[in-house]
């Protein structure tokens, strides 16, 4: 069973996997939670990570299971076609990382 660092460390190495398509992964300076996110400032994809855990407090222990969803942000404006065939590609790019963590089924276990 891995360590949620484990696990984080498993998402990242698979968004790398995926950079071609810009997106970058890691803990966010301000609020502190992992995030997966565009490199540059196009902001064309929303990730959301969800973490769903089940705790067993007799032994001390935690399960928490990783989903990530995409989801198309607005681009508004009036783009240019250079700017639109990078959004086709970005969302391209986060249906398939999205698919790929999600067939992963990423868990790691917690222990106080």
């Amino acid at each position: 069973m891995m360590t949620k660092q484990e696990a984080y460390s498993k998402i990242q190495d698979t968004v790398k996997a995926y950079s071609d398509y810009g997106f970058t992964a890691g803990i966010n300076d301000f609020t502190g939670y992992f995030e997966i996110k565009e490199a540059d400032d196009l902001r064309t994809v929303n990730f959301t990570i969800k973490e769903n855990s089940v705790a067993n407090w007799k032994e001390h222990e935690a399960f928490t299971t990783i989903a990530v969803q995409a989801s198309i942000a607005s681009m508004g404006g009036q783009p240019t076609t250079n700017e639109l065939l990078t959004a086709a590609h970005r969302i391209e790019g986060a249906a398939r990382l999205a698919e790929r963590l999600t067939s992963m089924k990423i868990t790691y276990k917690e222990t106080w």
